[in-house]
């Protein structure tokens, strides 16, 4: 938004052979969150059903702490030989700078703690459209076979991020 705060909407999808749940680590040291929320995605329907915030560890809930630094989130949502798509969303207040002419935002979007190798794309979109592909410019960080690319497309201006196969450990940031 203009104010300079950011939604997230992160789907990971999991194969699992069995699971009860899982964890989410939200770095937002320096910023506030809010809007913050868990759901499970229908891939076939595009349906995302909300879970509920409790302390029960009840399937179809989830728990938060939260250290001022990182949020954690736990998902109870048992599965067995099948695929889970976890949705997280949150807001990040003023997370971007705002100048006269010019705004900024850098972000890892994948911390460097990560357990397992797996894929990203991901795509930040800008509340208005970029006129003049001049003024529109993005940067990485991470595995060098990460790809970005600022796209204009009709109406709509965002920055695709794409990392093939990014190894445990390795942050991605833009």
């Amino acid at each position: 938004s203009s104010n300079g705060d950011v939604s997230f909407q992160e789907i990971y999808t999991f194969d699992v052979d069995f699971m009860n749940g899982a964890y989410h680590n939200i770095d937002y040291g320096g910023y506030n969150i809010t809007d913050y929320r868990v759901g499970i995605l229908d891939k076939e329907t595009g349906d995302i059903e909300y879970l509920t915030e409790s302390f029960d560890e009840s399937p179809g809930t989830y728990r938060v702490s939260d250290n001022g630094e990182i949020f954690k989130l736990q998902v109870f949502n048992p599965a067995e030989d099948e695929t889970v798509h976890f949705v997280f969303e949150y807001t990040l207040v003023e997370l971007i700078t705002n100048y006269n002419d010019t705004a900024e935002i850098n972000r890892k979007i994948v911390p460097e703690n990560t357990d397992d190798n797996f894929s990203v794309d991901a795509r930040i979109y800008l509340p208005g459209n970029v006129s003049n592909q001049e003024d529109f410019r993005a940067w990485g960080y991470g595995p060098y076979d990460a790809h970005i690319e600022p796209v204009m497309e009709g109406e709509r201006s965002y920055v695709e991020i794409t990392v093939p196969n990014n190894p445990p450990n390795q942050f991605v940031e833009v």
